[in-house]
C-alpha cells in the first residue's frame, strides 16, 4: 500500500517514470498475496501515466485489464472510473461513438454506486464530445447538469471546467461576451486547487474566443481583453501552451484585421511575452506587414522555415494555425 501511495504522490507531481515505477513494484507484491483489488488500482494508475504520457493503446489496455479485476471482486467503482477513462482515450483517439457508450455506461455504474463525482466528470466529458460534433445546445446542458454536481460535492476543480467550457459553448453560439466572463470566472477557481495545467487550458479557451468567435472589430481592442486575465504575463511566461494559443490569436488578428491596425496590436501583443519568446509572434507580426503593403510578400531576407510560418498565418499553406483543435482538460 506504501508503494502504491507513493506513485499516486509521484503522479501528481508529474514524475510519470518514478510514478509509473511505483505502481509496478506494488502490483508486484499485490500478486505475490493475491490482493485483486490493489492489482486493480495499480493497473488502473498505470493507465492514468500512460494516458498523461499519450501511448494510448497501452492506456487502453491497462483500463481493460483493471476493469476486469474490479469485475472479478464485483467493484463497480473500479469498473465505473476504468470504463469513465477508456472513453478518454477514445475520445482522443477520435472514435464518438465508443468514446460516448463508455461515458454512459461509466455514468450508469457512478449513479448505482451513488458517486455524484463520478457522474459529474461523465457528464462533463459527453459535454466536450457533444461540442465536438456540433450538437451545442445539447453540450451547454450536459455542462449545466455537471457544473450543478460539482458544485453539489464541492469540487472547484470540476466547476473551473465546466464554466471555462460552456464559455466556450456560449462564444459559438454568438453569446461571446457571456463566453469571456465565464472563462475569466474559471480562472480563479483553478487556480485555488492549484491546478497548473488545467490553468493554462481555461486561459486557452479564452485566447481561443477572441481569435475565432469576437467579431472582427474586437481584435482591435485586444488589449483591453488581455487586461482583464489576472496573472496573464506570468501563465505566458510559465505555460508553453498558453504561449502557443496566444501565437494563435495573434495569426487571427494578421488575418482579420486591416494590415496596419495588426501591425499594431500584434506589436502590442509582443511586449506581453518574455522576451525570450517574442520572437514566436514575429511571423503573425510578418504577415500582417504584408497585408498593410509595407513589406513584399515573397520576404527573401527572411530563412524559409519563417516564410512558410508566414503562409501558414495567411492561409496560404495548409496547416492554418487558427484550425486547431483544443487540447482537452481532464
Amino acid at each position: 500500500n506504501c508503494i502504491k501511495n507513493r506513485g499516486d504522490v509521484l503522479f501528481r507531481l508529474g514524475d510519470n517514470a518514478a510514478a509509473r515505477q511505483a505502481y509496478d513494484a506494488a502490483e508486484a507484491l499485490y500478486q505475490k498475496v493475491g490482493d485483486d483489488l490493489g492489482r486493480a488500482n495499480c493497473i488502473k494508475n498505470r493507465g492514468d501515466v500512460l494516458f498523461r504520457l499519450g501511448d494510448n493503446a497501452a492506456a487502453r489496455q491497462a483500463y481493460d485489464a483493471a476493469e476486469a479485476l474490479y469485475q472479478k471482486i464485483g467493484d463497480d467503482l473500479g469498473r465505473a472510473n476504468c470504463i469513465k477513462n477508456r472513453g478518454d482515450v477514445l475520445f482522443r483517439l477520435g472514435d464518438n461513438a465508443a468514446a460516448r457508450q463508455a461515458y454512459d455506461e461509466a455514468e450508469a455504474l457512478y449513479q448505482k454506486v451513488g458517486d455524484d463525482l463520478g457522474r459529474a466528470n461523465c457528464i462533463s466529458s459527453r459535454g466536450n464530445l457533444l461540442f465536438r460534433l456540433g450538437e451545442i445546445a445539447a453540450a451547454r446542458q450536459a455542462y449545466d447538469e455537471a457544473e450543478a454536481l460539482y458544485q453539489k460535492v464541492g469540487d472547484d476543480l470540476g466547476r473551473a471546467n465546466c464554466l471555462s467550457d460552456r464559455g466556450r459553448v456560449l462564444a459559438r453560439m454568438g453569446e461571446w461576451k457571456q463566453g469571456l466572463a465565464e472563462v475569466i470566472a474559471a480562472l480563479p477557481l483553478s487556480k485555488r486547487v492549484e491546478a497548473r495545467l488545467n490553468t493554462a487550458l481555461i486561459l486557452n479557451d479564452y485566447l481561443t474566443i477572441l481569435a475565432e468567435d469576437a467579431p472582427e472589430g474586437e481584435l482591435g481592442r485586444l488589449a483591453e481583453h488581455l487586461d482583464a486575465v489576472p496573472d496573464l504575463a506570468a501563465m505566458l511566461t510559465t505555460h508553453e501552451t498558453s504561449r502557443s494559443a496566444f501565437v494563435r490569436l495573434a495569426a487571427a488578428a494578421a488575418r482579420r484585421l486591416p494590415g496596419e491596425a495588426a501591425v499594431g496590436v500584434i506589436g502590442s501583443m509582443a511586449v506581453r511575452l518574455p522576451e525570450n519568446h517574442q520572437e514566436l509572434l514575429r511571423p503573425a507580426l510578418l504577415a500582417a506587414r504584408v497585408r498593410a503593403g509595407t513589406l513584399g510578400a515573397s520576404l527573401p531576407a527572411e530563412p524559409d522555415e519563417v516564410r512558410r510560418a508566414v503562409r501558414l498565418v495567411l492561409g496560404e499553406a495548409k496547416g492554418e494555425p487558427g484550425a486547431q483543435p483544443r487540447a482537452r482538460k481532464r
